[in-house]
């Protein structure tokens, strides 16, 4: 039986034991990975994985198409034996490849040659079955960050961080490589392939004029990727997590001190620790330079023009 991170043993264990039966699977994670793996070969090309004519092919995909009505980022349609994929238009392409791949995903929950029939009696008939779909995200990581070939490239580089600084500054690079969002890359990373017990907080430094002359600007939150046991914390009625507000702002004495184009190991200022707490909503809204400063837990820092990558331990 699969041997689950955190994020993993708040999902539907029954369901998982199931699926693993069923796929003939000892752990159903390492079997996505490995699966994924197998798909993304027959759609790897010089920069990526894309979806080629033969990766659509495995998975009977007829088409994948663009369309504007969407509710969501992208849906499946079964007809005769195949699959089509809406995608929303306008949709960035980092976003838009993740929807895609997530559909894919989809198919592997099905019962062969069933149509859409569930493939384990225990997946939820009515509406989103919340399971599934963090199996077709992981599935949709694994596929365009596929393990051996990520893991490898991370390594060589240096952004794991095995026994020194995890090189977090390269990670828009890693997310351009594989045509991915930033957060993606993180979240394979550290929270799926290397398990590590920190969150991964992206800040941006906006750019101002002050008599047409470019003059620093404050710096804000742009995204917060969290292990899901601080969501489980969140999950409460009423509590939130003041860093995973988008365009919230990091008072200058909380920034720390790093070169660009570097990472750095550093004492994190208490604050970065605080506000990574699930807090009453009322709370959790004040603003960050109100709140007692100080030292507080070393965490790692990297750097890449006017953007700050910060890990901190949980």
């Amino acid at each position: 039986m699969t041997t689950a991170t955190f994020e993993e043993r708040t999902l539907n264990r029954a369901l998982l034991h199931d699926l693993e039966v069923r796929l003939g699977a000892h752990d159903l994670f390492l079997w996505i990975d490995e699966e994924a793996e197998r798909l993304g070969k027959s759609g790897l090309t010089a920069q990526c994985v894309d979806f080629t004519e033969p990766l659509c092919r495995d998975r009977r995909i007829a088409r994948i198409t663009e369309r504007q009505d969407l509710s969501g980022d992208a849906s499946l349609e079964h007809w005769e034996g195949q699959f089509t994929i809406h995608y929303k238009k306008g949709l960035p392409p980092p976003r838009m490849r993740f929807a895609i791949a997530h559909e894919i995903g989809h198919t592997y929950w099905f019962q062969p040659g069933e149509g859409t029939k569930p493939l384990s009696p225990l997946q939820s008939r009515l509406g989103r079955d919340s399971t599934i779909e963090y199996l077709c995200d992981r599935f949709a990581a694994a596929l365009l960050l596929p393990r051996q070939l990520f893991i490898d490239r991370a390594r060589q580089f240096g952004l794991t961080g095995e026994g020194r600084v995890p090189l977090l500054h390269l990670i828009p690079q890693f997310a351009r490589r594989f045509h991915v969002a930033e957060q993606a890359v993180v979240r394979r990373l550290f929270f799926h392939l290397m398990p590590r017990r920190v969150a991964i907080l992206c800040i941006k430094q906006k750019i101002e004029f002050a008599n047409s002359v470019e003059v620093p600007g404050q710096w804000r939150t742009s995204w917060c990727a969290v292990p899901a046991e601080l969501y489980h914390r969140q999950s409460v009625s009423g509590m939130s997590i003041p860093l995973e507000t988008n365009g919230r702002v990091i008072p200058d004495n909380m920034i720390p001190d790093v070169q660009d184009n570097r990472s750095a190991e550093c004492v994190l200022d208490k604050r970065w620790w605080t506000a990574l707490q699930a807090q009453p909503k009322k709370q959790s809204k004040r603003p960050l330079s109100l709140q007692e400063a100080g030292p507080g837990q070393i965490g790692f820092v990297g750097r890449a023009g006017r953007v700050l990558f910060i890990a901190h331990p949980v």
